[in-house]
């Protein structure tokens, strides 16, 4: 989803609704659900994203263009904002990660039985991720993750599995948890940062979508 002109506002986001869907992307570095220039708001219902890529969702700044052949970045178009987008899921179990660019946001809801098993990378700038989980559901991660907002309505954290990976989260957002350190099913951690700069790359590499 683009926005091919001047980016919406938060009063009114683009929206999505995937219920009861199956939906397969087969490119090499071909997300899920990419996302650019506009502010949007997902539903995952009982859906299934199967991706070669193994990205579920990227936020970007970019957009297509009206020819449909190619993306358009900042230099194309110096009025492209950074995407802001909020992923409700339910009922729905997820493999893949999330990627972030250019000061884009995704916030990410687990709910009503739903699992994730994944993590999530910051390309350029600053981009953040916000991640909460309803007692019903799961994480696992797949590689060190940093989040700002981390809400979790089984405070012991036993619905987020580690597998040796380390959470961070920003202790000035997520206050719940006290800026204290938390040991994870698996062996990792949730460790506490102090800034929004924090960011994590995926074997030492930036993600280019």
């Amino acid at each position: 989803m683009f926005s091919s002109q001047i980016r919406n506002d938060a009063d009114s986001p683009a929206t999505l609704n995937l219920t009861n869907t199956k939906f397969t992307t087969t490119g090499k570095t071909m997300p899920g659900l990419w996302f650019g220039n506009l502010i949007g708001q997902v539903t995952l219902n009982n859906a299934e994203l199967n991706t070669d890529s193994g990205i579920l969702v990227v936020a970007n700044y970019s957009q297509i263009t009206q020819d449909f052949d190619y993306y358009a970045s900042y230099e194309d178009n110096s009025s492209l904002k950074p995407a802001e987008i909020t992923v409700s899921i339910l009922e729905s179990d997820l493999v893949g990660d999330l990627v972030a660019y250019n000061g884009s946001s995704i916030s990410w809801a687990l709910t009503k039985h739903s699992t994730w098993t994944g993590a999530a990378y910051s390309g350029y700038a600053k981009s953040t991720f916000d991640v909460s989980l309803d007692a019903t559901s799961q994480w696992t991660l797949t590689a060190d993750t940093t989040v700002q907002n981390f809400t979790d309505t089984l405070r012991t954290l036993k619905n987020v599995h580690s597998g040796g990976f380390t959470l961070y989260y920003n202790s000035t957002v997520s206050t719940w948890l006290g800026g204290k350190t938390v040991r994870l099913p698996g062996g990792g951690k949730a460790r506490p940062i102090s800034s929004i700069s924090s960011r994590v790359q995926r074997n030492g590499q930036s993600w280019r979508v």
